[in-house]
C-alpha cells in the first residue's frame, strides 16, 4: 500500500510542471506599429513574449501564418484598413492567441484650397477657403519677395480663415496654403498674392498711360484719415508731391515742384501714398498705403 502511495506522489510531481506550463502559455505584446491613421504603404512592427525563447508567427489579414522574427517590415501595402497578427510559442509549440494591431493606410493627398476670397485693407489681409472633405488642417507660409521659394510659416490649423493685422501695405506678399489630411498627406499648395498696389485703384500697376490724358490717381481711402501725401517718382527722382484732403489727386500735364517745372512725358512713373490721421499743417504719415508704376508712352 505504501508503495503505491508512493509511485502516485511520484506521478503527480510529474505532471505538475506540465500543468504549469500549460496554464501560462507565452503571452505576445506588439510594442510598436504605424499610425493610425499612415501616409506609407510600409508598416514596421516590433514584439515581444513573456518567453524569451518563444518563437514567433506573424499575418496580416486573409494570410497564412509565416515564423517571422522582431522588428517585421510589410511593404507595397495598399491603401485601405489593415490588421496585423503575431503570436508567439514556446519549446511545446503551444500557441497562444495571437496579438494584433490595426491601422489604415492612406496615401492619397486631400484636394486643395478652393474657392479663395483675399480682403485687402489698410494694414490688414483676410483669406478665406473652402477645405475639401478630407482636409484635417491647413498650412500657410508667406513669402515677402517673388524670388522667396520658401516662405515662414505664419499659420498651422483647421480654420477656414487667416487674418493678418498689421498688414505692410507696401511691400509683396505670397500665401502659399497647403491642405493635409489625418494622415499627413499635403495637397498641391494654392497661392495668394498681393502687391503694393492692391490699395491703388487707378492708374493700375503697370499700365500705359497718354500724355495727353493725364491720370487721376486714385486709391482706398483709409479710416481716420484726415490727409493725404502722394508722391509721384521718374526715373528715381521725386517730381511731384501733394497733400489731398480726399482719396484722389489729378496728375496735370505740366506743374510745378520745388521751383521746377514738370511735364508728363514720356517715361516711366513710380507714384506712393502716405495718410495722415493728424490735420494739416501737421506732418506726420501712417505708413504707406500702398506704391504702383505706370508709364507714359
Amino acid at each position: 500500500m505504501r508503495a503505491r502511495t508512493v509511485t502516485f506522489a511520484l506521478l503527480l510531481a510529474a505532471l505538475l510542471p506540465a500543468v504549469a506550463v500549460a496554464d501560462n502559455p507565452p503571452k505576445t505584446t506588439i510594442t510598436s506599429g504605424p499610425a493610425d491613421p499612415s501616409n506609407s504603404s510600409a508598416a514596421i512592427f516590433t514584439f515581444v513574449s513573456t518567453d524569451p525563447e518563444a518563437r514567433f508567427g506573424c499575418a496580416l489579414e486573409g494570410e497564412p501564418f509565416q515564423g517571422c522574427s522582431s522588428p517585421l517590415m510589410r511593404t507595397g501595402l495598399p491603401d485601405g484598413r489593415h490588421t496585423f497578427f503575431v503570436y508567439s510559442y514556446d519549446g511545446h509549440d503551444r500557441e497562444t492567441d495571437p496579438a494584433y494591431w490595426t491601422w489604415t493606410v492612406d496615401t492619397a493627398p486631400p484636394g486643395p484650397a478652393t474657392a479663395l476670397k483675399t480682403a485687402v485693407g489698410y494694414r490688414h489681409v483676410a483669406i478665406t477657403w473652402s477645405p475639401t472633405a478630407d482636409t484635417d488642417h491647413v498650412v500657410i507660409t508667406r513669402s515677402t519677395t517673388e524670388k522667396q521659394a520658401t516662405g515662414r510659416q505664419v499659420y498651422s490649423g483647421p480654420a477656414h480663415r487667416y487674418h493678418e493685422r498689421k498688414f505692410d501695405n507696401s511691400g509683396f506678399h505670397r500665401y502659399l496654403i497647403v491642405s493635409y489630411d489625418k494622415a499627413g498627406n499635403a495637397s498641391a499648395p494654392v497661392a495668394v498674392t498681393v502687391k503694393p498696389s492692391a490699395l491703388l485703384r487707378a492708374p493700375r500697376d503697370g499700365s500705359h498711360v497718354r500724355a495727353t490724358h493725364p491720370p487721376v490717381m486714385r486709391w482706398s481711402p483709409v479710416s481716420g484719415a484726415r490727409y493725404y501725401n502722394v508722391q509721384l517718382w521718374r526715373a528715381g527722382h521725386k517730381v511731384l508731391s501733394a497733400w489731398p484732403l480726399k482719396p484722389r489727386f489729378p496728375v496735370a500735364r505740366a506743374w510745378t515742384f520745388q521751383g521746377h517745372h514738370f511735364r508728363l512725358e514720356a517715361g516711366h512713373y513710380t507714384w506712393f501714398v502716405w495718410p495722415s490721421m493728424r490735420p494739416l499743417p501737421a506732418v506726420a504719415y501712417g505708413p504707406l498705403v500702398g506704391r504702383a508704376s505706370f508709364r507714359v508712352g
